[in-house]
Order: structure tokens, then C-alpha cells, then sequence
């Protein structure tokens, strides 16, 4: 009698082992399936954003080989049609502690910045279009906006919000110098940069130019 109740308990202590072990299978199943559309929402966004006019005339180009008087203005020229430009902020996990980790997920940052976004209740439906591990580093979450004012309003969300050790990486600024530019289509007589320059290189090149400035000698027609 001693022995079955030793095996009844040995039994059920297994049983028990087997169904936690079961149920953290499912969450994780689960887990890998919501990372799984966000993705896919992800890359759906970002082909949608890319979507345009293929014929467009390029204001590198002109800026490269026409005179001033015939460089076209953003307003007047016959480029792509504007398209919203997906945004991303990005939250560095790495230094949350242990007993914080269970907050610094996708699927806990998704719903923490959902239900901010809905508090004010006029966008009762809103939902972010997708939170994703960076596959380069997985203790970094990539939040994807409609557009930088969106994404702004995320970042102050989650730098009010946010868990303990978690920090929200700012943009990075790259250098890039371009050669063989005509400086009369990018600056003026005293070196300041036209209206409109940025804007319609920034569009030109699928960026958001930050500054501008001219590295040649003035007198120099060409860079």
C-alpha cells in the first residue's frame, strides 16, 4: 500500500511537471506566432511605403547637370507622388533586470503602448503596425510607426512608461558626402542652402538629411 501511494504521488508530481511544461510550450508558441505576424505586418508596411510611380525625375540628377534657372521646385516638379515613410524607434532591453524581464517583451510592449495610444479615446482601435525583436540583437525591440509622428508620440510613451533599465535609443546620423553636385542647384550666392534642397534630396534618396553643407571652395561650380 506504501508503494502505490509513493507512485501515486511520483505520478502526479510528474503529471504536474508535464502540464506547467506543456502550458509555457503553448505561451511560447504563442509568443513566436504574434512575433510571427508582426513581422509579416512589418514588411507588408514597409513594401506599401516603397509603392510608387517607378517614372520620376531625379533631383540628384538635375542638381548634378542643371542651370539654375531651370531646376525644378519640390511644388512643381513631376517626381513620385510624397508616400508616408515608415518610422522605427528602437528599445535597448539589455540592462532591465531580472525580475523586470517579463516587461521588456514585444508582446508587453505592444500592449503597454496600445492601450496609452487608446487611452485618450479618440483611436479606441489603434494598434502598433509591429513590435519585433532586432534579429542583430535580441535584447533590442524595434516599435514600427505609420510615420514620424507617430513614432514620436511612441518614444515619449515609452520614456514615460518605460521599464526599469530600459533605455530608447535615439536616431543615428550617418555622414555622406556626394560628389560632382552643381552648387548653384544646392546653394545660393552666400552659401545658404536653397529652399527646398533637402526636402527633395531627402525624398530623392529614401532619407531624412538632418544637414546640409557645401565642403568645396565657393568659387567652385562643382563638389
Amino acid at each position: 500500500m506504501q508503494f502505490r501511494n509513493i507512485m501515486a504521488e511520483e505520478l502526479a508530481k510528474m503529471t504536474a511537471q508535464l502540464t506547467e511544461e506543456l502550458s509555457q510550450a503553448r505561451e511560447q508558441l504563442t509568443r513566436a506566432c504574434r512575433e510571427l505576424d508582426d513581422t509579416r505586418l512589418q514588411l507588408q508596411a514597409m513594401k506599401e511605403a516603397q509603392e510608387g510611380p517607378l517614372a520620376r525625375s531625379a533631383y540628384s540628377d538635375v542638381a548634378r547637370r542643371t542651370p539654375p534657372a531651370s531646376i525644378p521646385t519640390p511644388a512643381s516638379s513631376t517626381g513620385r507622388a510624397a508616400t508616408p515613410e515608415p518610422a522605427i524607434c528602437t528599445a535597448d532591453m539589455t540592462r532591465v533586470p531580472e525580475e523586470h524581464i517579463g516587461e521588456a517583451t514585444p508582446v508587453a510592449l505592444r500592449k503597454l503602448i496600445e492601450n496609452e495610444m487608446r487611452a485618450p479615446g479618440d483611436q479606441p482601435k489603434w494598434r502598433c503596425v509591429a513590435v519585433t525583436r532586432d534579429r542583430g540583437n535580441i535584447n533590442r525591440i524595434r516599435i514600427l510607426g505609420r510615420n514620424e509622428e507617430e513614432v514620436k508620440k511612441i518614444k515619449d510613451i515609452m520614456e514615460a512608461k518605460k521599464t526599469p533599465g530600459a533605455r530608447v535609443l535615439r536616431d543615428q546620423l550617418y555622414p555622406v558626402k556626394v560628389d560632382n553636385v552643381n552648387r548653384t542647384a544646392v546653394i545660393d550666392h552666400e552659401g545658404r542652402v536653397l529652399p527646398g534642397a533637402t526636402e527633395a534630396l531627402s525624398q530623392e534618396n529614401e532619407v531624412q538629411i538632418a544637414k546640409m553643407a557645401w565642403l568645396s571652395r565657393m568659387d567652385t561650380e562643382k563638389e
